[in-house]
């Protein structure tokens, strides 16, 4: 009993020591719903900026999915020009966010550039859409190549890749889902609109959990038809990450 005590505890002890890739301590983010509500264009980067303004608050970033919560966006991703094989079936993450999300996260750029206005996706896009990427993304689709202006195309089994997005960035690994996955191939869309639910992302200098009714005022300022849906750090997701392991080794 005190060996399989001793061996949960220490695997409890690796799983919550796990490199997210984040600055998990100083992360809040809160997920909203503009339901049925339009916003002109623009809104969200008018939200972001109030946002900023909040004392505490160092930088703000929205994303359609969040991180570190069992669930995400799953997408088949190939070179352009090759053919989609069944090894290729959802190989890779996908997520929309806007300006500064990867400051806000605390990512790094590893090759390229941030994404810019102009980054944004057209209604009628006649070029390539511009994308960063991760790490793993450029391990694994284009191997000997830093991965900057490859193109890439999504699509099912036995299709022919299009060149449809262009990596304009690389920016470092970091988990998705879960801190049990391994690192996966993750490519990332420049969003300026929301018409779903949307998680925003708050890094603070202050405890996370003290600034959710100073920004819950201030999007209200903006956007009052906003409806929140759920608020958390980070820290709390990967407590309740890790929290199945943390039940059994102090049973044990």
């Amino acid at each position: 009993l005190l060996a399989s005590a001793g061996l949960l505890v220490r695997s409890f002890e690796r799983l919550r020591a796990t490199p997210s890739g984040f600055a998990v301590d100083s992360i809040a983010t809160l997920r909203w719903d503009p339901g049925t509500s339009k916003y002109p264009p623009g809104t969200i980067n008018t939200l972001i900026e109030r946002v900023r303004g909040v004392p505490g608050v160092v930088s703000a970033a929205t994303s359609s999915s969040g991180v570190l919560r069992g669930h995400g966006l799953f997408a088949t991703a190939a070179p352009a020009g090759q053919r989609i094989t069944h090894a290729d079936f959802m190989n890779s993450n996908a997520n929309q966010v806007s300006r500064d999300y990867f400051a806000t996260m605390g990512m790094h750029m590893v090759a390229g550039r941030d994404f810019i206005p102009s980054d944004a996706p057209q209604a009628k896009q006649t070029t390539p859409v511009k994308v960063i990427v991760n790490e793993a993304f450029v391990r694994q689709l284009f191997p000997g190549s830093n991965g900057i202006g490859e193109r890439f195309g999504t699509g099912t089994e036995g299709g022919i890749a299009s060149g449809a997005n262009e990596i304009i960035g690389v920016v470092s690994d970091a988990k998705y889902r879960s801190l049990r996955d391994p690192i996966r191939p993750m490519a990332y869309s420049l969003e300026a609109n929301f018409d779903a639910d949307f998680m925003l992302n708050v890094r603070t200098r202050m405890r996370p959990e003290s600034i959710v009714q100073p920004v819950r005022q201030a999007i209200a300022s903006v956007a009052p038809g906003l409806a929140l849906l759920e608020t958390d750090t980070l820290a709390q997701a990967v407590d309740e990450i890790t929290a199945p392991e943390r039940i059994t080794a102090t049973l044990a």
